[in-house]
């Protein structure tokens, strides 16, 4: 495909926050305004982010970034935080997070939201889920006054603490809770001095001495994911697989169809994907030429078109790291199924 531009074009956002650009000593605009500006196709590119509004949970920093392009075409690793994604028409998106400063703790007393005995062999321990400063897990032996084990698990921000038997026939210790990512599910076990053995971000369940987690993935056709743990022979055995456990596969139509195919393919759900083909298509392709003509991409990108009875999706697949290119699929539908897939003619669509 011929690009669409005969200098690469740069175009930078910051998920979340209005940014000031800044282009060697070019004054760009605002993020905001989704700028667009031509950039040299080979040496360096230095930008300036600067924030326009700051938010309540901290201090964001600016930064200053250098590129690296040889014949058009972005080289050489990105900074931590950038991401950019790379169009064969040569427009480049960059992905900007900036670094952000938290608040000095304020002093806060230490206050308890669970407790539970646990009955082991040398004794019954009391374990204690208190916030301070974060919340935070304390086992101590309440007859000798020492400590046993201290956790901060990472990503909670609420829970409860249960006593259960599971890794042997005393008391683990579990925690369940919510946090910025959802649930929470942790096994300290009893064998381990109540070092961490499952920490999962998921809803979990014992069932006649086994757990099973359960993961929502998030994606359009509703899949999840749930992991089996078991003890056999003193040791954590796990296993795992994609399904619809709890609720029922949602039902898709047009370019979420298109959307939820791909999403399928990617969880290497291949067979499945194939059940959103016509049956025409599935005479002329199979599951591992459907994966493979849709490869390994990285993500869907947010914005989709529509023409007719045609869908365009554009994917971005790993060039280096947080480096991607894009590739547009353009999938025909008929009678709510997909009939066709082919890479975008831009003279076409």
């Amino acid at each position: 495909m011929t690009p669409a531009y005969a200098l690469p074009v740069l175009m930078i956002s910051c998920p979340g926050v209005n940014c000031l650009i800044t282009l060697g000593s070019t004054l760009i605009g605002e993020t905001d305004d989704s700028p667009a500006v031509p950039i040299a196709p080979n040496g360096p590119c230095y930008l300036t982010i600067t924030p326009l509004v700051q938010p309540q949970e901290g201090v964001l920093l600016p930064r200053a970034i250098r590129l690296w392009l040889e014949d058009g075409a972005l080289t050489g690793p990105l900074p931590q935080g950038v991401e950019a994604y790379c169009a064969p028409s040569g427009l480049i998106e960059l992905s900007v997070t900036l670094p952000l400063l938290p608040p000095a703790p304020e002093p806060s007393v230490p206050y308890g939201l669970s407790r539970v005995e646990l009955r082991g062999e040398r004794g019954t321990y009391v374990a204690t889920l208190y916030r301070e400063n974060g919340l935070r897990v304390a086992v101590e032996d309440p007859k000798s006054d020492v400590m046993i084990a201290l956790h901060a698990p990472r990503d909670l921000t609420d829970g409860r603490l249960m006593a259960h038997p599971f890794s042997c026939t005393h008391d683990d210790l579990i925690l369940t809770g919510q946090g910025p990512y959802g649930h929470r599910f942790l096994v300290f076990s009893a064998r381990e001095d109540y070092a961490p053995i499952v920490d999962d971000y998921a809803q979990g369940e014992f069932r006649q001495g086994v757990l099973y987690t359960l993961e929502s993935l998030g994606d359009l056709s509703g899949h999840q994911y749930q992991r089996i743990y078991r003890m056999e022979n003193g040791k954590l055995q796990e296993s795992g697989s994609y399904g619809y456990f709890s609720s029922q596969r949602r039902q898709l139509n047009g370019p979420q169809l298109c959307i939820g195919l791909c999403q399928s393919v990617k969880l290497g759900l291949v067979e499945e994907a194939m059940g959103l083909l016509t049956p025409s298509l599935r005479e002329q392709i199979d599951g591992s030429g459907l994966a493979g003509f849709i490869g390994d991409f990285h993500d869907i990108r947010p914005l989709y078109r529509e023409n007719g009875s045609r869908v365009a999706l554009t994917l971005s697949y790993p060039k280096e790291e947080n480096c991607y290119t894009l590739n547009t699929l353009v999938f025909t539908l008929k009678n709510g199924l997909v009939d066709n897939i082919q890479e975008e003619d831009p003279d076409e669509f």
